[in-house]
């Protein structure tokens, strides 16, 4: 959701598709995720033409196709706070052109069953601190510093995950063996 002096807008955009790596810390046997997520900047859409130019090419787009988020060290205590609805931060580096910054993202509405998991994740972003100048139309109108985005994501297991996972035909022994 971004405002401007005239009014507040919004945009959506879909992620490319995406792995997390799951880590077990060698000393402490925790696990943890790590993962890159990347949008088009290009696809980025708030529904009007000209808009859309002005936000590509502040963007610069041409020479910065995407926008990339580096998860790091995903706590898996984290993604349990989260399921049990108790709402947790997820903190990742965000790269907008050249530049790279941490963002605090606030994790909600967890929904998990066996075939997948999804979540909301919600941070801001100011322009200004990566660089950008907000576009300004007819020299009256502005677009706000700050920017609100809303994620909606589901993670899903890659399709040879799904093939590994057991059924009622096979033993969990045979299951766990093999994964």
């Amino acid at each position: 959701m971004g405002t401007s002096t005239l009014h507040d807008f919004a945009g959506t955009v879909d992620a490319q598709p995406f792995a997390l790596e799951r880590h077990i810390d060698d000393e402490t046997g925790r696990m943890w995720w790590s993962g890159r997520i990347e949008v088009a900047v290009l696809e980025m859409d708030t529904g009007i033409d000209k808009r859309n130019h002005n936000m590509h090419e502040m963007l610069t787009a041409d020479l910065h196709p995407r926008i990339v988020a580096d998860f790091r060290r995903i706590e898996d205590e984290l993604l349990a706070a989260s399921r049990a609805g108790g709402g947790s931060s997820l903190t990742f580096d965000l790269t907008i052109r050249d530049v790279t910054h941490p963002v605090v993202a606030r994790i909600s509405e967890w929904v998990e069953t066996a075939e997948e998991a999804g979540f909301d994740a919600t941070f801001e972003v100011s322009l200004s601190s990566f660089g950008l100048e907000a576009p300004v139309v007819l020299g009256l109108l502005r677009v706000g510093d700050v920017v609100s985005v809303r994620a909606h994501v589901l993670l899903t297991p890659p399709p040879q995950a799904a093939a590994l996972r057991p059924s009622p035909e096979r033993p969990r022994e045979a299951h766990d063996r093999e994964a």
